[in-house]
């Protein structure tokens, strides 16, 4: 169940000035993080504000435990944002999606 809204007059308007809320479910991430065993499923409320998508405290389900994840995807300039915290560590994935960039930190990350 999704709800968006949004007005302009052109595409670029369109995405910096959507909002709504969702419920994400990406399934078959792969498991490159922390323990890499087998793919990965991420669920919980989305929002979208100003053309931003955010989620926190999503549930990461897969490989050996369960974690949490956070995540902003800037729809207008093609920017993802995915931080996974699993196991003890924290591996973030940041950039466009066809070229996104693996940071792996150990420990939970201080907000």
């Amino acid at each position: 169940e999704a709800s968006l809204a949004s007005e302009g007059r052109s595409p670029a308007e369109l995405l910096a000035n959507a909002a709504g809320r969702a419920n994400l479910v990406l399934r078959g991430l792969p498991a490159d993080g922390p323990g890499g065993e087998g793919p990965l499923l991420l669920r919980g409320p989305l929002t979208i504000e100003r053309g931003v998508a955010r989620a926190f405290g999503l549930v990461l389900e897969g490989g050996l435990e369960s974690g949490e994840a956070a995540l902003a995807f800037d729809l207008v300039n093609w920017i993802l944002d995915l931080e996974l915290r699993l196991r003890g560590e924290r591996v973030r994935f940041l950039g466009p999606p066809d070229r996104l960039r693996r940071y792996v930190e150990d420990g939970p990350r201080a907000r």
